[in-house]
């Protein structure tokens, strides 16, 4: 896969964690279980959607030219049943997608299943179990706010953990 070689030139590995979202969209800037910074992206839901995407761009491109990341890993859409929804958040991942190739970042989604698993060991854990695990992992004193930065880290650590170990299969070790 493309971008392995330049990993290790770069030292460590920096994940850009996402928890897509048209409104409020968290992500977690993370090298290896570290956190580099975390935060929203917020939009004026007043806004055009073509301007919300747009200002979910800028705001994406901040973060990478800041922190250089390896690594983009976030969430694939689950079923909803506001197809209005599903459809502003589909079109955030696209955003996403795209500044992941614009930028040569190497890209990986993950199933909410999969993040539960990686995280608390169980697919089916609850935002408490999840903030809690969270909490232990990054060795946090206080949980962090709110949720979509919580989720953003686990995105993060289970991208690196799946992205380490689907590396390991491709090379064999």
């Amino acid at each position: 896969m493309a971008g392995y070689e330049d990993f290790e030139i770069r030292g460590n590995m920096i994940v850009l964690g996402i928890d897509p979202g048209i409104e409020r969209m968290g992500y977690a800037v993370m090298d290896e279980y570290e956190v580099i910074s975390s935060g929203l992206i917020s939009t004026d839901k007043d806004k055009l959607n073509i301007d919300r995407l747009y200002s979910i761009y800028n705001d994406l491109r901040y973060l990478i030219e800041k922190f250089s990341p390896a690594l983009i890993a976030t969430e694939t859409l689950f079923f909803s049943k506001n197809i209005k929804t599903a459809t502003k958040i589909s079109e955030v991942r696209g955003v996403i997608k795209l500044i992941s190739a614009m930028y040569n970042i190497e890209y990986i989604e993950l199933s909410p299943l999969q993040i539960k698993q990686s995280i608390t060991g169980y697919g089916k854990a609850d935002k408490k179990q999840i903030e809690k695990s969270i909490q232990i992992i990054l060795k946090l004193d206080n949980p962090p706010k709110p949720d979509d930065v919580i989720d953003a880290m686990a995105i993060a650590i289970s991208g690196l953990s799946f992205y380490n170990y689907n590396r390991k299969i491709l090379k064999g070790e």
